[in-house]
């Protein structure tokens, strides 16, 4: 970047200070943090270091340049900063990203990010589950930075939705140009799309199907805007089928949705319905061809990606299922869409080769689900080989997916590397990612991890690297392709835009991002969406 206006670009170190106490959700939080320093540092401009907030009864002196993580409730020394600043007249006022007159200090319940001199401040009233939306708005912060606050010391940006549909509009607009990481990578001219869009976005009042369809042309599936309502999941995998798109499965005419994989202890199974059924109600009569219009993703993933969306129901509750079977019956079905849709996220077995097959259908920061890998890894610990099917798993936990990541190394281990967007279009200086052998039960023999398209997200960042490693074998087919590390910001009520700031690359130089994760061993897909996968990866250990 030619003008780098990144607060502390230069710096020789920057102090990030952590929010305090041992609840769950703090925890994870200065986790999660912690293992994304690289993030922190692009941000920024310079190194960081990491400590917890200290519980002390009077003003400390700061050590510049400094970054306090709320919530303010959890971080002592942030309010001890602020109350000393409030006491010399420091609170001169500040404004938002989008023209509002800001307060310093902590107003009202909205996340914000305020930047005075060698201070940035990433606050969230509302508790810890709101500080990612705040660490979300420090990208916001820097771009505006000089233009909201001119020649004053401080800026703030608050988390307040669009006033109206223009600048809604103009927040797309601004936000994709300062974030997305893959312009070069799929060829994108954002200026063009804007210019084929943005009119037709501002006349429908920001309609959100129309903004879908003009993020879709991303084709990048963490780049999305969505309603922020809570949504559940059916346990289903579903595709939009196409006859123009033969990387789509399906032969139909017309676009129509049609099941994946069915449970066997799902309702729908109990109802009769299986895979390659039509699914034609979920709550309201399914749009397929529009679903495809506004969901993103390559070729080879865009139509499953669609089919997802498909299964997805808001908010989380009962809903009303109907399926045309291959055979021309209707079926019909009432099924609770949960927020996680895994009936088991865990499962493990011995097979009857004498191989242990663990399956894992989610990442979850919980100790119940830690503790479930620690009583597979214990009882398969007698097979001398193992299987880890992670077919279908679309993310989740990002804590949880690198533990489960490190339980498979021994030494501290470079496992790829990550590019963050510059702000200019560009991309950042690759950062390593490294991985440190976990304090958790570990397994060291031979293991074969099953993955296909829908193996998306956290859970490429819990394969990424492993392949490398003399134990480690990678069965079916390349995986979503999904760098992320979305960030995630309002537009209007309601609605949110989500954009991802990341590419993440294999040690050969191989970008995730849309190619997914390598594999060892392709699988044809017939084979890879049966039971006989299992039986195919299985095969031949040598």
């Amino acid at each position: 970047m030619l003008d780098d206006v990144r607060p502390f670009a230069g710096a020789e170190t920057v102090r990030v200070v952590l929010p305090a106490g041992d609840d769950a959700d703090v925890s994870g939080l200065r986790e999660l943090i912690v293992r994304e320093s690289a993030e922190f540092e692009a941000e920024l401009g310079a190194p960081v270091t990491f400590r917890v907030s200290e519980h002390i009864g009077r003003s400390r002196p700061v050590e510049y340049p400094t970054v306090y993580v709320g919530p303010s409730s959890h971080n002592p020394e942030l309010r001890s900063w602020r109350a000393a600043r409030d006491r010399v007249g420091g609170d001169d006022g500040g404004s938002d990203g989008d023209g509002h007159h800001g307060h310093g200090g902590c107003d009202g319940d909205l996340p914000y990010v305020e930047i005075d001199r060698d201070v940035v401040v990433i606050d969230a009233p509302g508790g810890p589950a709101d500080v990612p939306e705040a660490i979300s708005l420090l990208r916001t912060a820097v771009r505006s930075r000089r233009m909201i606050a001119g020649d004053s010391p401080r800026a703030r940006v608050d988390g307040r939705p669009a006033a109206d549909a223009a600048e809604a509009v103009q927040r797309v607009v601004d936000e994709v140009a300062w974030t997305y990481p893959s312009f070069a990578l799929r060829g994108i001219d954002w200026p063009e799309l804007t210019s084929r869009w943005r009119a037709r976005a501002e006349q429908s009042d920001a309609d959100l199907g129309v903004l879908q369809q003009w993020i879709a042309e991303l084709r990048d599936p963490h780049t999305s805007v969505q309603r922020s309502r809570p949504r559940g999941l059916l346990p289903y995998t579903a595709y939009v089928a196409v006859a123009d798109r033969p990387d789509v499965p399906g032969p139909d005419a017309e676009p129509v949705v049609r099941l994946g994989h069915v449970p066997r202890w799902s309702a729908g199974w109990a109802a009769g319905a299986r895979g390659g059924d039509t699914v034609r109600v979920v709550g309201d009569v399914l749009d397929a061809a529009g679903l495809l219009r506004t969901s993103a993703g390559e070729t080879r993933t865009r139509g499953w990606y669609a089919g997802r969306r498909a299964m997805t129901v808001t908010p989380p509750g009962p809903v009303g299922v109907e399926v045309r079977t291959r055979g021309g019956r209707t079926v019909r079905w009432e099924e609770e869409a949960m927020p996680v849709p895994q009936h088991v996220p865990i499962s493990w077995t011995r097979l009857s080769s004498g191989t242990g097959y663990l399956r894992i259908r989610g990442w979850q920061d919980a100790p119940s689900w830690s503790d479930a890998v620690d009583a597979a890894f214990a009882e398969l610990d007698r097979c001398g080989r193992m299987i880890v099917d992670v077919r279908g798993n679309f993310g989740g936990n990002l804590v949880a997916a690198l533990g489960f990541r490190d339980r498979f190394l021994d030494a501290r281990t470079r496992l790829g590397s990550i590019r963050f967007s510059d702000g200019s279009g560009g991309l950042a200086a690759p950062a390593p990612i490294d991985g440190e052998p976990s304090d958790a039960r570990r397994w060291r023999r031979p293991v074969r991890f099953l993955l296909d398209r829908l193996s998306y997200s956290a859970t490429e960042d819990a394969l990424l690297g492993l392949r490398d490693l003399d134990h480690v074998q990678f069965f079916g087919e390349p995986s979503g392709g999904g760098s992320g590390r979305p960030r995630s910001v309002r537009l209007m009520a309601g609605v949110r835009l989500s954009v991802s700031t990341a590419l993440t690359f294999e040690n050969s130089g191989r970008c995730v991002e849309g190619a997914g994760l390598a594999v060892d061993v392709e699988l044809p897909r017939a084979v890879l969406g049966s039971g006989r996968a299992v039986e195919a990866t299985d095969a031949s250990w040598g």
